[in-house]
């Protein structure tokens, strides 16, 4: 049976470690309690005077001198057996003083006897005893504060106990806390169930603008009054059979704050209302006159009771360059006055598309399925916290011998915390809305959607896995041996008419190792992802969140390495294969297989049919693409993570030059690899290469700081700079070795090393805090126990990024060929990243560094009862007096400006 403190750590929500019942500490009280003398069970009355004897001899040594002479007159061994009773020299009296134990035993094994035997032991005086009240809980109401703080007041005879009195303090600490903790997450809940009504209030007069009038609404900006990405929707009447608010909780002045759970919600701050990033439309400017409208904006306004916003992040190359052409071309109109006319203020350029409409419902729902998650865990945090006082305190009653459990849990269960049903209807009611609007009234299709089943391991994946391990270890054997007898008269193609021993052995190594070498780097790279995978679950790192990975869709430590050991079967079972066919035919053809293995490997990846894990390999192209893209896409946690892994495989990306030359150019024929490496074209491509992860990871950082205005982006950014020049600088030093290509390659590496050393341990993975609870570590550590490899792994770090000391050192192992060690040194960094991956993941997964949360955010500075500009293309063909209007455009703007908030439908 699995103890309650290990599944109490399995099943926390790990970023609310802290607001957990504190299980260990309060058992180590009870530890301390259990070896006081004060805290010796309960003998019941109907034991026999024997047995009570044997009890307190063999505790009598653990009692001082002043206790020994408080209880002699009643526990002693005389008080039981007088002396005059004893001869000194009587065999009864030797065998009961020097040997207690046995009847302890015997004692014990009473003790130990269950149901009529042990009922009988006990008599009715006894029972009205253990029944007793021992202690008494208060509750004192605290002033200013909607909670109440719980003191628990000790009676005859534990109030003569000073474990006890500590245990309970500590008891009342721990209550106080989780009871607070829930009710101020609950209130936030509640908060965001209001707004989660009111967006999707929005969603419903959205559809039914479009679905009234679909023929007012195009693709053309004219036709659509403007092109801007900000719309409007009014709310005429509310969702009445789905109202979310739960309990009076007043919104009035509050500001959103941070739900952090495993799959909860995320706050996002908003500076004045405004994204930073996000253009307002033409209303807020001014700068478009009724006459580009084409009239349609004398009729667009409305004036509402409710006003709502919805703006569509620009994630896209196509939104960012309309959002950028678009300030262009507001820039030239400003600057030239044309602005066809008086300019109202509250002028406004709307378009509401089917698109748009399809983009905010998706991530309307995706909305709704994390904040019903992040109830679950709240009220998963109530049951386990329910469970571990019920444990600790039925452990106090076994080791004091008094019942205090009966009092104190009645308490515990009428507590707030353990009473409040706000979050079973708010689970209620959002599966219901979700039902509703989300499923076509389908609930079983909406629970799937709520509550995503998780796929069970499989024994076919681990049994292949075992297979493919073993196989490519057999493999990997068979290989060395062929080395050490082919190798050495390897020849290339155009070296047939020469003698084996005239033709050196390096022609492998120049020319079809490289190739190899690409495959092994990226199956390595796996090999780390794997093995990532599999700490991160095992230490309950919600990757998968985190990743924003779709649910369900997410691999596992053993599909990844199962994908892995295949592909490495495969891998050197071609190496095997192309040493053995080189042997016995001299063909250049021959060297097709490292090739065949490479367009294997894209094949697989670009696999159009459902299987192989499509979800994941479009997942890892998308991110592809906006790394590529970059900075047109909008940055988010998966792409800059994936970036960060191309900066460490930049000799992969240079042997992907050298294969794509060698087989292009048609220098397998020959098996001249120099005929790549001497090209000029080739040498110039080798630093366009090598620079494009560092620049891709450059404009990612670019393009944070643009959205979010954080200037600790342009330091992120200085990073990949100095390792941009470092790069540069250390190709140019390997073609000309001069003195001064060396000194300003040493310099700009040891620059670029401490800049990327300190960013990795103290920005990164947040360590080196000096004022921190764990010591020159961090407040919070997903090994506390292990502290030790937080330090190891700092020093494990530093040593790998001094990798590029090789380049100057010329260091080899013995009489290593360059290659291999350029390959073994390539392998080292990509082991350092992989083991970075793990730290890094784990500070954010705490706390939230990066502000990476793969949740809607739903932001608000205080929902207030002001009228909005509310946007709706069906009311269009209205015409109203031209000065009734003018006033009407005039008093939206000023609504709008007093309006203290705002619906931001984008990503955090």
């Amino acid at each position: 049976m699995v103890k309650f403190s290990k599944q109490l750590e399995g099943q926390l929500v790990p970023e609310w470690r802290p607001a957990y019942v504190n299980y260990k500490n309060l058992k180590k009280e009870l530890k301390r309690l259990k070896q006081q003398p004060s805290s010796r069970k309960f003998i019941p009355d109907g034991v026999s005077q024997s047995f009570r004897a044997a009890m307190n001899f063999t505790t009598w040594p653990e009692l001082d001198s002043s206790s020994r002479g408080q209880e002699a007159s009643t526990s002693s061994p005389a008080a039981v057996f007088p002396s005059d009773s004893l001869p000194s020299d009587s065999p009864s009296r030797s065998r009961l003083l020097p040997q207690p134990s046995r009847a302890k035993e015997s004692f014990e094994s009473l003790l130990a006897l269950g149901g009529h035997a042990a009922h009988a032991l006990r008599s009715r005086s006894q029972k009205r005893r253990l029944a007793q009240e021992v202690i008494q809980v208060h509750v004192h109401p605290m002033e200013g504060n909607a909670w109440e703080v719980y003191e628990t007041i000790l009676l005859e005879p534990l109030n003569r106990m000073e474990a006890a009195k500590v245990f309970f303090a500590r008891l009342d600490a721990q209550f106080n806390k989780v009871n607070q903790f829930f009710r101020g997450k609950e209130k936030e809940f509640v908060e965001q169930a209001q707004t989660l009504e009111k967006q999707m209030q929005a969603l419903v007069e959205m559809r039914k603008a479009l679905e009234e009038h679909p023929d007012q609404f195009s693709a053309s900006p004219k036709e659509n009054c403007g092109s801007s990405e900000e719309l409007s929707v009014t709310g005429n009447h509310s969702i009445s059979t789905t109202d979310l608010e739960a309990g009076d909780a007043s919104l009035e002045g509050e500001r959103h704050k941070e739900i952090r759970g495993s799959r909860s919600l995320d706050p996002c701050s908003s500076s004045d209302g405004e994204n930073e990033y996000s253009l307002r439309s033409k209303a807020a400017t001014g700068l478009v006159s009724e006459a580009e409208t084409g009239g349609c904006s004398k009729s667009s306004t409305i004036v509402t009771p409710m006003g709502m916003r919805i703006r569509i992040p620009r994630n896209t190359p196509g939104t960012t360059i309309s959002a950028l052409s678009q300030a262009l071309w507001d820039e030239v109109l400003k600057q030239g006055g044309k602005t066809g006319g008086n300019p109202q203020p509250g002028e406004s350029q709307i378009t509401l598309t089917k698109k748009k409409l399809q983009m905010a419902e998706k991530m309307l729902r995706s909305a709704f399925i994390e904040y019903y998650r992040g109830l679950n865990f709240l009220k998963s945090y109530s049951s386990l916290n329910m469970v571990a006082f019920t444990k600790i305190l039925k452990k106090f009653d076994k080791v004091s011998g008094y019942r205090a459990s009966a009092v104190y849990l009645k308490v515990v269960e009428t507590s707030y915390f353990n009473s409040s049903d706000k979050i079973i209807t708010l689970l209620e009611k959002v599966e219901n809305l979700y039902t509703q609007y989300f499923a076509k009234y389908n609930r079983h299709k909406a629970m799937l959607s709520l509550r995503p089943m998780h796929k069970k391991a499989s024994h076919t994946v681990t049994f292949i896995l075992g297979v493919f391990v073993g196989g490519s270890l057999a493999l990997l054997v068979v290989f060395a041996v062929l080395v050490r007898l082919i190798l050495p008269n390897f020849r290339a193609p155009g070296d047939q008419k020469q003698e084996p021993g005239e033709v050196p052995h390096t022609v492998y190594l120049t020319t079809i190792f490289p190739v190899f070498s690409m495959i092994m780097l990226i199956l390595i790279h796996m090999y780390m992802y794997g093995a990532n995978l599999y700490l991160w679950r095992r230490l309950r790192i919600n990757y998968a969140f985190i990743f924003e990975f779709a649910p369900g869709t997410e691999l596992r430590h053993r599909q990844v390495l199962m994908v892995t050991s295949v592909l490495t079967t495969v891998t050197i079972g071609c190496m095997v294969g192309h040493l053995g066919l080189h042997s016995v035919n001299k063909s250049p053809y021959v060297d097709f297989i490292p090739l065949a293995v490479v367009m294997l490997m894209v094949g697989i990846l670009f696999f159009p049919l459902n299987i192989l894990y499509r979800s994941s390999r479009v997942f890892f192209l998308n991110s592809m693409l906006h790394i590529i893209g970059s900075p047109l896409y909008k940055v988010v946690l998966a792409d800059f993570f994936l970036a960060d892994q191309l900066t460490s495989q930049v000799p992969m990306f240079r042997n992907m030059q050298y294969v794509l030359c060698y087989y292009i150019g048609g220098f397998f024929k020959t098996g001249n690899s120099d005929g790549c490496y001497s090209n000029n074209q080739f040498k110039g491509l080798t630093y366009l290469i090598s620079l494009l992860p560092y620049w891709w990871r450059f404009m990612q950082c670019a393009r944070r700081f643009i959205e979010e205005r954080d200037r600790a982006h342009i330091a992120n950014g200085g990073k990949y700079l100095s390792a941009l020049v470092a790069v540069i600088l250390r190709i140019q030093y390997g073609r000309t070795s001069s003195v001064a290509w060396a000194f300003l390659f040493v310099l700009s590496s040891a620059v670029a090393t401490v800049y990327q050393v300190y960013w990795d341990l103290v920005v990164d993975w947040g360590l080196l805090r000096k004022k921190s609870s764990n010591k020159w570590l961090r407040d919070q550590l997903i090994m506390p126990k292990g502290k030790v490899i937080y330090f190891i792994s700092m020093i494990l770090n530093v040593l790998l990024r001094m990798a590029w000391l090789q380049s100057v050192t010329r260091f080899r192992f013995g009489v290593m060929d360059p290659q291999v060690a350029d390959f073994i040194f390539a392998a080292l960094e990509v082991i350092r990243r992989g083991h970075w991956n793990f730290y890094r993941l784990e500070n954010e997964h705490l706390n939230n560094v990066g502000s990476w949360r793969a949740a809607i955010c739903l932001t608000g500075r205080g929902v207030q009862e002001l009228q909005g500009r509310i946007w709706s293309m069906r009311n269009c063909a209205n015409s109203l007096a031209a000065e009734e209007q003018k006033w009407r455009r005039y008093l939206d703007y000023k609504i709008l400006q007093a309006s203290d908030w705002f619906f931001d439908q984008s990503t955090c």
